[in-house]
């Protein structure tokens, strides 16, 4: 028989207040937190199938409508076919130097704001196709992060001085976020602490930085990355959730210190 008066264990997932891209998020049973650690290899996959896809496209539709295009002339199909054979493979060529620019990290003839707009534009597509592979937005956002970074490490070389934004989580543990607002001292950047994806574009609003520092979770670096990239360049930082999400969050305070010295060239 169960005594009536036996305390019940607390809830260690009760005492938070959880973000607006947790909110559908409920505790498992025997809760054993896992960093994710995906490769960059991840997103390019989905990234490159979606690019082929739509190339494909292109020349499918070619293929429908070359009967009609035969009617007005019969040399039309033949430049026409000439103009987007060259311009889909113009689209692949570009895709390997994104991609030798993404592993290697360095710019091989290809434009910042272009390849950043792309990746954040088809990430949606290439997401719903990786979902159907069994990866989490989690996972396939660890991912996109990565190659994110690696865009704007392989692409952008301005010196920012001291118009570099530092945001950090209000679920960071008190030691992170005291590290991070002495670097933000050291070097002479913005530190602030924000609630959530809604406070951070307000303070990016009201802040006008040249470039920002994310430290977050993989859904909410996914959703501000695509927010306010290309407009700013965007380094995020992964958290790490050993008691799920929005509850004493750390992260690696020398990567903040990393991203810091690149956007301030040192």
């Amino acid at each position: 028989m169960v005594e009536k008066n036996k305390k019940e264990s607390p809830n260690p997932f009760k005492d938070r207040v959880l973000g607006d891209e947790w909110l559908d998020w409920k505790a498992p049973e025997n809760f054993q937190y896992e960093k994710i650690d995906e490769k960059k290899s991840v997103f390019l996959l989905f990234f490159s199938i979606i690019v082929f896809l739509i190339t494909l496209g292109i020349l499918f539709l070619f293929y429908l409508v070359i009967p009609r295009l035969k009617q007005f002339h019969p040399y039309l199909p033949v430049i026409l076919g000439i103009f987007i054979i060259s311009f889909s493979g113009f689209i692949l060529f570009q895709l390997v130097l994104f991609l030798l620019s993404i592993y290697r990290e360095k710019n091989f003839g290809i434009k910042f704001g272009g390849f950043t707009f792309s990746v954040n534009f088809l990430f949606p597509f290439a997401f719903s196709i990786a979902r159907k592979a069994g990866f989490s937005i989690d996972r396939f956002g660890n991912s996109f992060i990565k190659v994110h970074n690696a865009i704007t490490h392989a692409l952008f070389r301005k010196d920012l001085r001291s118009k570099v934004l530092v945001l950090i989580p209000r679920c960071l543990e008190k030691q992170f976020v005291k590290e991070i607002r002495n670097l933000g001292e050291k070097y002479k950047v913005d530190v602030v602490i924000v609630g959530g994806g809604s406070k951070a574009r307000e303070v990016i609003k009201q802040k006008e930085p040249s470039a920002v520092i994310g430290v977050a979770c993989e859904r909410d670096l996914v959703s501000g990355i695509r927010d306010v990239s290309p407009k700013i360049p965007v380094l995020g930082v992964v958290n790490e959730r050993p008691l799920g999400p929005c509850k004493q969050t750390r992260t690696d305070v020398e990567e903040v210190e990393n991203a810091i010295k690149f956007f301030l060239k040192q």
